[in-house]
């Protein structure tokens, strides 16, 4: 099973997708709400995948990603941003997949199962 690391400032959303990818199965879903809680989380469990937002407190997504891309121990960890506003250049660099919001779960999910974000059972 793959983990999956949500960071989502907007409990609304997180839970949706929480429960979005519990009735579609395969996945070890664990949520943080900024970056610097979801560094933490990485540094206690490495995820395979890392989903975030892009405007977060505390540490946005832009950030979260430029660290998680420079550090050797996470450096590949698969990144998918998403943001209701384009992509900034100056992050693409650190990002695999990008997706506006509102989130397109089907497109999401077949996403992740061409990464490999679900394991066959």
């Amino acid at each position: 099973m793959k983990k999956i690391l949500m960071v989502e400032d907007n409990n609304s959303i997180l839970n949706l997708f929480i429960t979005l990818f519990k009735n579609h199965g395969g996945y070890d879903i664990q949520t943080a709400n900024n970056g610097l809680e979801a560094l933490e989380k990485i540094a206690e469990d490495k995820p395979d995948i890392l989903l975030t937002d892009i405007n977060m407190p505390v540490l946005d997504g832009r950030e979260l990603c430029k660290r998680v891309r420079n550090n050797t121990e996470t450096k590949d960890i698969y990144i998918v941003v998403s943001s209701g506003n384009p992509l900034p250049e100056e992050t693409r660099e650190y990002v695999d997949s990008f997706f506006l919001k509102p989130y397109p779960f089907q497109e999401l999910i077949e996403k992740l199962e061409d990464i490999g974000g679900k394991e066959n059972e």
